[in-house]
């Protein structure tokens, strides 16, 4: 499974999960979407984060979560976990970095003092870490 950890990276690893245990269909809505997934509130809460992340395509720190009208801390969503819940999932989608260089990327960040997806973008539509960083600074 891939998800996104804190620093924006893009994460392949197996996620230690037995369907056998999820108990419950929870309906996550995200970026205009629906998407129906198996969960249980026994598995531990940063391997449900993981599933999440990589359900949204958002980094596991940019989520917020909305529960029954009220925001919750992602350390709360086990408990949320029940059939047929309904989890609103609120964040920035990530941007891959493939092709670009992680120098550049740490580069634009520490200059302009922008976020990872930022100066991923900058890099993305300019062709020069230079007109990247102007273009940012602006």
């Amino acid at each position: 499974m891939t998800y996104i950890d804190d620093s924006g990276r893009t994460i392949t690893e197996t996620l230690k999960l037995t369907l056998s245990d999820a108990e419950a269909r929870v309906t996550i809505k995200h970026n205009n979407r629906r998407d129906k997934l198996l969960l249980s509130a026994k598995w531990p809460c940063d391997q449900i984060l993981k599933l999440l992340s990589s359900k949204t395509n958002m980094a596991i720190n940019a989520m917020k979560f909305i529960h029954k009208g009220k925001v919750i801390d992602s350390a709360a969503i086990p408990s949320c976990i029940e059939d047929r819940t309904v989890l609103l999932v609120l964040g920035e989608k990530a941007v891959s970095a493939d092709g670009l260089e992680e120098r550049a990327i740490q580069c634009i960040m520490q200059q302009v003092g922008v976020d990872r997806g930022r100066a991923i973008k900058g890099l993305r539509s300019n062709t020069t870490v230079l007109d990247a960083i102007l273009y940012l600074g602006n």
